[in-house]
């Protein structure tokens, strides 16, 4: 009969007992690793709090503050509503301050973002629009207002217009997306159509309580002025948020499909034309075929839907920003400018 080693024995117990040694250091590791990375990220919320103040008022609407910044003076009023960017308000650094030269403008953080509190209600359309109305009342800043809204919070104006139709005299779309794109886009292209999903912000959420986030948030898209650069340091509270208002995009989206045409309202949309014909000849050179069919069936379609939000009112203008990408308020903030003063000397004209 054969018996065991007694030497294989004991080796087989040293490993084991090294083996959950090895594992229980490992899981002590990073307990620690994980509890001081979320007194760093407290402790660096805590620092740009008391640095980077907020440039406008908070405005209490039931019981949430609601950062508003409203400058200059003059009839009707801008509003700036930012898309779905860490960037929130400071998205307009470059736009406001030259409207407020001649006009009422007032830019502000949706639900948690930046200076903003988080809300404990369901995001939608609906919810978003309204939580604006109640900040633009509880401050006094009354109507007209031109809308202005640059990608997702193009499709938010177009909403708040839908609910509010009496208090805006105009519209100025900033290469604003569509309510149809992501399907529109899954067809074009020939795959499954996915929406955000809760399992989705696992890892973000993780990633922004650990302080993970903002020490790899170091990229900065298109040109950036030091002046946005200040959302940065509000990326990690932020960025649950905007999870959040994803997880609802499908929901959202559907309440802005209902909401029609704008008759006569003045409007302008303005797309950005980087890469929107395609690649140009000299990047084509270096591409296969297949790619640069793709990228002007994508161009073709973006500008498509941009044509389809102009023609939401019979007084419109459609104007391709050809040196600018995505990021127009960044890029081309005075193309920006320029609309907002065409769309309240449109407004004129109409009354």
């Amino acid at each position: 009969m054969c018996r065991p080693n007694q030497f294989d024995v004991g080796i087989g117990e040293i490993l084991l007992k090294w083996l959950k040694r090895i594992v229980l250091g490992l899981v002590a590791i990073s307990a620690l690793v994980v509890v001081s990375g979320i007194g760093y990220e407290q402790w660096s919320r805590w620092s740009a709090a008391r640095e980077y103040p907020p440039p406008g008022e908070l405005i209490d609407v039931d019981g949430r503050n609601i950062h508003l910044n409203c400058t200059g003076s003059g009839s009707p009023t801008v509003i700036l509503e930012h898309g779905a960017s860490n960037y929130g308000s400071v998205s307009w650094v470059l736009v406001q301050p030259e409207i407020a030269k001649a006009n009422r403008v007032c830019s502000y953080d949706r639900d948690g973002v930046n200076w903003s509190d988080q809300r404990v209600e369901p995001r939608s359309a609906i919810q978003i629009t309204d939580e604006l109305h109640s900040v633009l009342n509880a401050a006094s800043e009354s109507p007209p207002y031109v809308m202005v809204g640059h990608s997702f919070g193009g499709e938010l104006i177009r909403f708040y217009t839908y609910r509010y139709p009496q208090e805006v005299s105009g519209l100025v779309f900033v290469d604003s997306s569509h309510p149809d794109q992501n399907q529109r886009y899954a067809d074009l292209f020939e795959y499954e159509a996915e929406d955000y999903t809760w399992q989705d912000t696992i890892y973000d959420r993780m990633t922004a309580a650990t302080g993970v986030m903002r020490i790899f948030d170091t990229v900065v898209y298109g040109v950036i002025p030091e002046e946005a650069k200040i959302a940065h340091e509000y990326t990690p509270q932020s960025m649950p948020s905007l999870f959040r208002e994803q997880l609802a995009v499908p929901q959202i989206r559907a309440e802005i499909r209902e909401s029609g045409s704008f008759g006569d309202l003045p409007l302008i949309v303005l797309t950005g034309g980087e890469g929107i014909y395609g690649p140009t000849p000299e990047e084509a050179e270096e591409m296969d075929e297949a790619d640069v069919v793709e990228l002007v069936k994508d161009g073709q379609l973006w500008l498509d839907m941009q044509g389809e939000i102009a023609m939401l009112s019979t007084i419109s203008d459609h104007r391709v920003v050809e040196h600018s990408g995505h990021r127009i308020p960044f890029e081309a903030p005075e193309e920006v400018i320029r609309a907002v003063h065409d769309v309240i000397a449109m407004t004129r004209t109409v009354e």
